[in-house]
């Protein structure tokens, strides 16, 4: 493994190359979209000054592009540059590419991680931990699998949906004024804020899904169920929709700290009635009620996409939410998901990892990167209608 710092950081440098990380942003940057029998108009966005807007003679081809001018551009400039902004077309290579990088260096450093808990100080490491960290080891392929599951939205897919929205969210604004660009950005940032919390709460049992209670578990939920919310404001803001949305993440911030007292058999939150303990008891340790709200949101997603992207919606909602849900279940049923306190190798399945990959990668990942592709690929409503 002596090799790999030595490829990241060629790869890393490659790749911040390529995509100008190193070059100092100058002049302003102009949207130029023109159209047979339409006039072209040049939007233009500030970087360090201002400068009037522009609009060009009428054109005659159809053509969207992205141009980054100064005082002192010629044309030949004009084309080099627009040639090394980078699409979300051009992001995809590189974008796998980090996050294999990433992943690899996350696997040694778990295997190293896990070592030191184990082999150097033993005692710090509880008997549960132990037999997680041996089963991560002894399966190579699925624990590097399932880490790469987890960075490709952090690496990826994040990045991802933020390019497209920059590359056609004005266009798609045009079209659907009720579009919220900027909201769609936050929406996917604070998704990948709860994934990158979830990251560190499978860190904790070194990558086996046990259906613990953890404040890192919480937080998952919590910033999940505000981006969804978010992503559907953004395709359209709508007052029933948006209370459904906030009463379902106040259910979830009530309900938790019940099914963690559930779990550990400790006392209740304060805000729960004396006379409600006997049934919340019964209930139990569960977090159907966080896993269902995380599905509320995509109501409105579906219903408030459909109008800007048709029918294609559909897809992203049954991947995101029927498949995803369908691999969930498999993990809770045969996943082996609630070993015993102190579990043997024989205890743990290797079915807990290859659900777990897939509700994750053939479900709502696969859905947001058929959201991404449909927004990068949106065709304007005058190109339709030509």
């Amino acid at each position: 493994m002596k090799i790999w710092p030595s490829i990241i950081l060629s790869g890393l440098l490659g790749g911040s190359c390529f995509c100008n990380a190193f070059v100092a942003p100058n002049g302003r940057r102009i949207v130029t979209i023109t159209g047979n029998g339409m006039d072209t108009m040049k939007i233009a966005r500030y970087l360090d000054d201002c400068s009037a807007l522009r609009v060009s003679p009428e054109g005659t081809e159809t053509e969207s592009k992205v141009q980054r001018l100064d005082a002192t551009s010629t044309s030949n400039d004009i084309d080099l540059l627009n040639k090394k902004l980078l699409s979300p077309q051009d992001f995809i290579p590189l974008g796998i590419l980090a996050t294999i990088i990433f992943s690899f260096v996350y696997f040694d450093l778990t295997l190293l991680q896990n070592d030191h808990f184990i082999k150097i100080n033993e005692l710090e490491a509880t008997d549960r931990y132990f037999e997680f960290s041996k089963f991560f080891a002894d399966n190579g392929l699925l624990s590097f699998a399932l880490i790469f599951t987890h960075i490709l939205p952090l690496t990826f897919i994040t990045p991802l949906i933020f390019l497209s929205v920059e590359d056609k969210g004005e266009i798609i604004q045009q079209d659907h004024p009720q579009f919220n660009p900027a909201l769609m950005i936050l929406s996917f940032a604070l998704c990948a804020m709860g994934l990158g919390i979830e990251t560190c709460w499978h860190i904790i049992d070194s990558w086996y899904y046990d259906k613990e209670f953890h404040i890192f578990n919480f937080s998952f939920y919590f910033f999940l169920t505000s981006a969804f919310s978010l992503w559907g404001t953004a395709l359209e803001s709508d007052k029933f929709w948006n209370a459904i949305n906030f009463l379902v993440l106040g259910a979830i911030c009530l309900w938790y700290p019940v099914g963690m007292a559930n779990a550990f058999e400790l006392p209740y939150p304060s805000y729960v009635p004396g006379d409600w303990e006997e049934t919340l008891r019964a209930v139990g340790g569960t977090k159907a009620p966080c896993i269902a709200g995380l599905a509320v949101p995509f109501i409105p997603i579906w219903l408030k996409g459909r109008e800007i992207f048709g029918d294609k919606m559909t897809t992203v909602a049954i991947l995101s939410v029927v498949v995803n849900l369908a691999f969930i279940f498999a993990l809770a049923i045969f996943g082996n998901t609630a070993p015993p306190f102190n579990p043997t190798q024989d205890d743990l399945s290797q079915l807990n990892y290859v659900f777990h990959i897939l509700h994750d990668l053939a479900g709502t990942e696969a859905g947001v990167i058929y959201f991404a592709y449909l927004i990068w690929s949106y065709e304007p409503k005058s190109e339709r209608m030509s």
